[in-house]
């Protein structure tokens, strides 16, 4: 998530700070997604991850977020191409 992707992969496997990370990204998939999860139970997941699969949960959450920031780019540039194709006052303009 975001740009700390470096900083993730460096707490997670030379320091050994996965759950801590896990419980950080879980919580910020979730708040992004509209998700009602706090830090003590995004940590209390990490921590039985286990046995909740908990890294599952946060990775299918992620590809959601970027599926639907591309749809939403992709929405918005269609929506220019047609307001470029079709300019205000034109003749295929509607009253």
């Amino acid at each position: 998530m975001g740009n700390d992707g470096f900083l993730y992969c460096v707490l997670t496997f030379p320091l050994g700070c996965g759950c801590c990370v896990l419980t950080v990204l879980g919580e910020e998939a979730a708040t992004r997604r509209g998700i009602d999860v706090g830090i003590p139970s995004s940590a209390l997941c990490s921590c039985c991850n286990l046995c909740t699969c908990y890294v599952c949960t946060v990775v299918h959450e992620t590809r959601l977020i970027r599926q639907s920031a591309a749809l939403d780019a992709s929405s918005n540039s269609s929506r220019q191409a047609a307001a470029a194709a079709f300019p205000k006052n034109s003749p295929m303009e509607r009253n």
